[in-house]
């Protein structure tokens, strides 16, 4: 059965010249504000993608994020984009954010002439349908590199059930809380600032604070853990691979975490495999992930090696039913039965999905999950 499974996943899903003009897309929403729609909502043709109101490219996003409020479920946050203008005379930039349950604090720029400049939250930003205009103190060009620092709190849109689902949500296993986030297909900006479309991939460090009895995991290499008062920890985290904003993703429980590796074909690499698993779910999940690095052989063997080979292979568990995410796939608790029935479709799509193939848009959302 598993064997038929990856056939047709592989014969539908990974086809590179497959039309998917046929596919139904989001319209009509503020949400998924990325496209827009004429008045005929049966007219596909109608919907029309909005990347170029961006005009930059993000190199590097640098994320902090306090998720210790789980009385609130509210998070303190800041996030600074490094980026460069695609076009000349670049005086305006476009951010994502939501607006409906997150407030901005403020917004630091940072360009040729000025430093840490303070935009007026009043003059220089103006915020509305989720996306952020913010007016620079000068004028850029294609040959300059810019920063801006968002810092933000609130309580983070979040439904895993029901379109738009996605967020950041503050949920229980077993009586504990757990932190998890889902992006797809464009809502990473339901917790944190970005550029929220799929086709610009940026590399990242992430720093998440936690109480100090959690475990924080995400997408790249741990960097470092640190002690700060007040009995919270950071978790340092650096993504070198350019990643998606869909793709990046933070858990944050009790996680008892289950070590394993994996050799490069070319032998030249002994890369992590880390298995984040709830405390009641360890004798379950130990058999179950018994398997990953045969898994990770046998299809580096068929496509090629593992594509983030200097980082790491995770799984986290989470309460919702999964998402193959760079490096850290989220595994849905209820499928980790100490059968071993289920590990291999999620190690499967997460090491094609994640790797070999991404999608430029939405309407692309056949091709990857």
């Amino acid at each position: 059965m598993r064997k038929l499974f990856l056939f047709f996943f592989i014969l539908f899903f990974i086809q590179p010249n497959r039309n998917f003009a046929h596919r139904k897309i989001y319209r009509n929403s503020n949400i998924i504000y990325n496209y827009k729609s004429s008045q005929n909502n049966d007219d596909e043709n109608s919907v029309q993608y909005l990347d170029d109101i961006y005009n930059y490219d993000v190199l590097h996003y640098e994320i902090h994020i306090d998720v210790t409020d789980t009385i609130n479920e509210s998070i303190i946050a800041n996030v600074k984009i490094s980026a460069v203008p695609t076009m000349s005379n670049f005086t305006v930039m476009f951010f994502d954010l939501d607006n409906s349950n997150l407030i901005i604090d403020s917004i630091l720029y940072e360009g040729i002439i000025y430093s840490n400049y303070q935009m007026s939250m009043s003059n220089d930003v103006t915020w509305e349908n989720s996306r952020v205009r913010c007016r620079f103190p000068e004028s850029l060009t294609q040959m300059d590199t810019f920063f801006v620092n968002i810092f933000y709190h609130g309580k983070p849109y979040s439904d895993f059930n029901t379109w738009p689902f996605g967020g950041l949500a503050f949920h229980r296993h077993n009586e504990t809380s757990i932190v998890e986030t889902m992006s797809e297909p464009e809502s990473a900006h339901y917790w944190w600032p970005c550029k929220d479309v799929p086709n610009d991939k940026a590399t990242a460090d992430i720093y998440v604070t936690t109480w100090a009895s959690q475990i924080a995991a995400t997408n790249g290499l741990l960097q470092r853990i640190s002690g700060i008062p007040g009995n919270k920890t950071v978790h340092w985290w650096k993504v070198s691979y350019p990643i998606t904003t869909y793709l990046i993703a933070i858990t944050v429980t009790n996680y008892s975490l289950l070590n394993q590796s994996y050799t490069s074909l070319d032998g030249s690499k002994n890369m992590p495999i880390k298995n984040y698993v709830f405390p009641e779910k360890v004798s379950e999940a130990e058999n179950d992930f018994s398997r990953v690095p045969e898994m990770l052989r046998a299809m580096a063997l068929k496509f090629g090696e593992y594509p983030f080979i200097n980082e790491k292979y995770g799984n986290a568990m989470v309460t919702y039913p999964g998402m193959e995410h760079q490096t850290i796939s989220a595994m849905g608790s209820e499928y980790i039965d100490g059968m071993g029935n289920s590990e291999d479709w999620l190690v499967f799509t997460s090491f094609l999905t994640t790797g070999l193939v991404t999608r430029s848009d939405v309407q692309h959302g056949m091709i990857h999950g």
